[in-house]
């Protein structure tokens, strides 16, 4: 097996892999290779710190065919008082039952942080998530557990997640009266980013605010 850089005649193997590799992955969806192109070339789907990296690399796992890939690079941390370089791997793939691929993989990305001296790494970190990919907050889905499991095995932490709750065709009962207690709920809805309209509601009780519900489109920044 060679790990070698990418080259655009692998990208239509490289797009049927992607596309094998999230079909477990719940708000994930089939691509061409275009989008795939323009994620390698630094398209981002998401960025909350306004930036794009400043370097990136895209290696290729080839073994008669392609059969995985990395996409590492340099951005910065998010701390507005302390920015300074910080190593990303963009994202990872390979097939189940593949570790010595990921392996193979993860370290030559490693490989390439070192050479420009960056001592640390995020994988999936979501501000330079592929626009393609799940969610606009969504990093590394529980759904390629052997890809978090390869990273756990070489000494990466978990520092962050969120919860997705699915709810299709959402029908909630109606608002009922709560027996014993005078309170007042004040309920607003907007138009957001999703289909369905963002909802907030605050409860008061005496003219005092008690407690605040809100809900938003998954899509919202």
């Amino acid at each position: 097996m060679e790990i070698v850089a990418y080259q655009p005649d692998n990208l239509r193997g490289l797009t049927v892999l992607y596309n094998n590799l999230i079909k477990s992955v719940p708000h994930c969806y089939p691509i061409e290779p275009a989008e795939l192109a323009g994620a390698f070339a630094g398209k981002c789907g998401y960025e909350s710190c306004g930036e794009d990296l400043t370097q990136e690399q895209v290696f290729v796992a080839l073994k008669r065919e392609v059969t995985g890939f990395v996409h590492v690079g340099e951005g910065s941390t998010t701390e507005e008082d302390d920015r300074r370089p910080q190593g990303v791997i963009r994202f990872l793939a390979y097939p189940r039952g593949r570790r010595e691929v990921g392996q193979a993989l993860l370290a030559r990305a490693e490989e390439w942080l070192r050479l420009r001296d960056l001592q640390s790494v995020l994988v999936y970190r979501e501000e330079y998530r592929y626009p393609f990919y799940h969610f606009a907050h969504a990093a590394i889905s529980n759904h390629l557990e052997h890809i978090q499991a390869l990273l756990l095995l070489n000494g990466y932490e978990v520092c962050g997640g969120e919860i997705f709750l699915d709810w299709p065709d959402m029908d909630p009962d109606p608002l009922s009266e709560i027996a014993g207690l005078d309170i007042d709920l004040e309920i607003k809805q907007e138009a957001g980013q999703g289909r369905l309209p963002d909802f907030r509601s605050k409860a008061h009780l005496g003219g005092e605010e008690i407690g605040e519900c809100f809900s938003l489109s998954a899509a919202a920044h």
